[in-house]
C-alpha cells in the first residue's frame, strides 16, 4: 500500500495513475481531496515532492519522532543521513521541541533539518542544524 504522499507524488509525475469508482482517471486535486489532505498535509507534500525531486529517497521518519528521513541512494545501501521536521508556518513553534529533536537526530548521527512549507510556497523552506563543539 501505497503512502498518501507517495500516491500525490508519482500521480503528479505521472508514474501513477488512479481512478475514481466509475474508472475514470483522478488528478491531483482529486486525489487529495479523496484522501482528506489537510492544508498541514498539504506543506508536509511540497517537502515531500521537492525532497523527491532532488533525488532523495524519502521514508516516514516516525522512528525518530520526525516527519520524514532521507537517503541519498535508499535504504538497505545506506544510514538515512538527514532526519527531517516539517512545521506549518503559521503554527508555534516551541523550542523545547527543537532541542529535543535536535538531540534526537545528533544521537542517531543525522542532520537535522526544520523544513516548512505554506499553502502559497512555491518551494519549501528549510533550515539545517549541526551541533558544534567549542
Amino acid at each position: 500500500m501505497l503512502d498518501p504522499l507517495e500516491a500525490l507524488y508519482l500521480l503528479e509525475t505521472g508514474q501513477l495513475e488512479v481512478e475514481d469508482e466509475d474508472g475514470r482517471p483522478l488528478g491531483l486535486e482529486e486525489l487529495a481531496r479523496k484522501l482528506n489532505v489537510t492544508e498541514k498535509a498539504w506543506g508536509a507534500y511540497l517537502v515531500y515532492r521537492d525532497l523527491r525531486s532532488r533525488g532523495l529517497v524519502v521514508r516516514s521518519g516516525l522512528k525518530y519522532g520526525a516527519s520524514f528521513v532521507a537517503y541519498r541512494k535508499g535504504p538497505g545501501l545506506e544510514h538515512a543521513p538527514f532526519v527531517i521536521h516539517y512545521y506549518p508556518p503559521d503554527e508555534p513553534f516551541d523550542p523545547v521541541e527543537l532541542v529535543r529533536a535536535g538531540r534526537v537526530s545528533h544521537s542517531v548521527r543525522k542532520v537535522f533539518v526544520l523544513a516548512t512549507a505554506g499553502p502559497g510556497a512555491r518551494q519549501p523552506t528549510y533550515i539545517t542544524f549541526k551541533w558544534l563543539r567549542p
